[in-house]
């Protein structure tokens, strides 16, 4: 059986995935994490009619939870430093945004 975080980890993957190509984006998942989990890239229509990445691209970091802090219009997440300062580092070639997923239910077997 996987663990927990295994378990929020595939879910929220599997949600912003969802979420990237109801926007008619196209998202890849990093295989290793330097601060980065992943990215959005717009897709466009060329002028040959060929849909490609036309290079604009959002670069996210991914977090899931299982409990939530809302207080009126805010959700708040406790992030590490070194998650924050990989986030608001000046120096890169893309924007970077923080993704919390908000895992309701976490599976039990057995």
């Amino acid at each position: 059986m996987l663990t927990e975080e295994h378990i929020k980890e595939g879910l929220s993957r599997a949600y912003v995935t969802a979420l990237a190509h109801s926007a008619g984006m196209n998202c890849s998942i990093r295989e290793h994490d330097y601060g980065i989990d992943g990215t959005f890239h717009e897709i466009r229509i060329n002028k040959n009619g060929r849909r490609c990445e036309n290079g604009f691209r959002i670069d996210f970091q991914l977090k899931s939870c299982i409990n939530r802090n809302v207080s009126n219009d805010y959700i708040t997440y406790d992030l590490e430093a070194k998650n924050y300062n990989d986030l608001v580092d000046t120096d890169i070639g893309a924007p970077r945004l923080l993704i919390v997923f908000l895992c309701r239910v976490i599976p039990r077997i057995g």
